[in-house]
């Protein structure tokens, strides 16, 4: 999170001096240009790395999930045969 306020600090102070140098006008329309794309960059980074701390925590979740002492893992009828397993599959996507 530190990372992503700094950047955009950086950011911020660069536009800043943009605005505030004496620059002509196709210079200043660069500048802005470069800031836009390494906005973008920045952006899309900041997407990526929320993207994978989400999947992390699911992960992690999950492996909790499954080392706790009742896991939610589905119960095997032990009478059925495997037609009958079959037959209630189909049944049930009809």
């Amino acid at each position: 999170m530190e990372w992503y306020g700094e950047e955009r600090a950086e950011l911020k102070e660069r536009l800043e001096a943009a605005r505030t140098t004496t620059l002509d006008r196709g210079s200043r329309i660069m500048a802005y240009h470069r800031l836009l794309g390494d906005h973008r960059k920045l952006l899309s980074a900041w997407e990526a790395k929320k993207n994978y701390a989400t999947k992390f925590l699911l992960l992690a979740k999950n492996r909790d999930r499954m080392q706790s002492d009742s896991p939610d893992l589905p119960e095997f009828g032990g009478g059925r045969s495997d037609v009958q397993i079959a037959e209630d599959i189909l049944k049930r996507t009809q």
